[in-house]
C-alpha cells in the first residue's frame, strides 16, 4: 500500500520536472527571438514572445527588462486610451518586477524616478494626486540620489513641490532646502558631462577620427548639457520669483 502512494509522488515529480524543462527551453528560444526582433527595432512582432518569457520565466535574464521597456514604451507611443493606459501601467510593473527579480542592476535614483516620471506624465489619465507624485520623486531622490540624474525628472520633481508650496502644502524652508540640493545636484551633474565631453573634443583637437560610438557619446553629452543648462535656469526663475513673493 505503501507503494502507491511513493510511485505516485516520483512520477509527479517526474512530470513536473520535464514540464519545467520544457518551459525553460521554450523560454529561452522564445527570450532570443525577442531580443533579435528587438534589436531589428520589431517592438510588435517581438511583443508576444517576450510577453510569454515575462510571465513564465521572469528571472531567466534582464533583458526582460531593458528589452521589455524598449517594446512597451513602443506600445505606448503608438496606441491610446485605454490600451495606451494598460501598457503604461504594464510598464510601471515592469520595473517593479525588475527591482525584485534584478535588485542589484536596478537603482532606484534611475529605475524609481523613471517611474515616477511617467506617473507624471500621464498624472490625468491615471488620476494622481499632486501629493502622491510629489512624495514618490522626493523618495526616488532622497534614497539614491547618485543615480537620479535625469534633467527632466530633477525639474519635475521640482515643480511639484513648488506647485505644493503655491499651495500651502509645504513651507518656505523646504522649497529652498530642496532647491538647493536640486543646484547642488545639476552643478554636479553638468562637472560630469563636461568632463565625458571634453575628453572626446580632446581627442578630436589631437586630430583623432571619433568612433560611431563615441559619436553617439556625444552627441548624448551634448544634449544632456543643454538640457541641464535650461532646468538651471527656469529653477532660478522660479525661486527667484517666490523668493521675492
Amino acid at each position: 500500500m505503501v507503494r502507491i502512494p511513493i510511485l505516485f509522488c516520483a512520477v509527479f515529480c517526474l512530470s513536473f520536472g520535464l514540464t519545467h524543462a520544457q518551459d525553460s527551453i521554450e523560454c529561452q528560444t522564445k527570450l532570443s527571438n525577442f531580443h533579435e526582433d528587438v534589436k531589428a527595432q520589431r517592438y510588435d512582432k517581438a511583443y508576444d514572445n517576450w510577453y510569454f518569457v515575462k510571465t513564465n520565466c521572469p528571472e531567466l535574464s534582464l533583458a526582460i527588462y531593458s528589452d521589455g521597456e524598449k517594446i512597451l514604451k513602443h506600445k505606448i507611443d503608438n496606441s491610446e486610451g485605454e490600451t495606451q493606459l494598460g501598457f503604461v501601467n504594464d510598464l510601471l510593473g515592469l520595473w517593479k518586477d525588475r527591482r525584485q527579480y534584478f535588485e542589484n542592476r536596478t537603482p532606484i535614483g534611475e529605475f524609481g524616478a523613471s517611474a515616477c516620471q511617467l506617473r507624471y506624465d500621464y498624472r490625468e489619465e491615471l488620476g494622481e494626486e499632486l501629493s502622491d507624485l510629489y512624495n514618490c520623486f522626493d523618495d526616488a531622490f532622497k534614497s539614491d540620489k547618485e543615480n537620479f540624474t535625469h534633467p527632466k525628472s530633477l525639474y519635475a520633481y521640482f515643480s511639484l513641490l513648488v506647485e505644493m508650496y503655491r499651495k500651502d502644502q509645504k513651507q518656505a524652508t523646504e522649497l529652498f532646502n530642496t532647491y538647493d540640493e536640486i543646484n547642488e545636484k545639476i552643478g554636479l551633474e553638468i562637472q560630469n558631462y563636461s568632463e565625458l565631453l571634453n575628453a572626446l573634443v580632446h581627442k578630436i583637437d589631437n586630430g583623432e577620427t571619433l568612433s560611431s560610438k563615441e559619436i553617439k557619446k556625444r552627441s548624448a553629452y551634448e544634449s544632456y548639457l543643454k538640457n541641464y543648462a535650461l532646468i538651471n535656469s527656469n529653477i532660478e526663475t522660479i525661486i527667484n520669483t517666490e523668493g521675492n513673493c
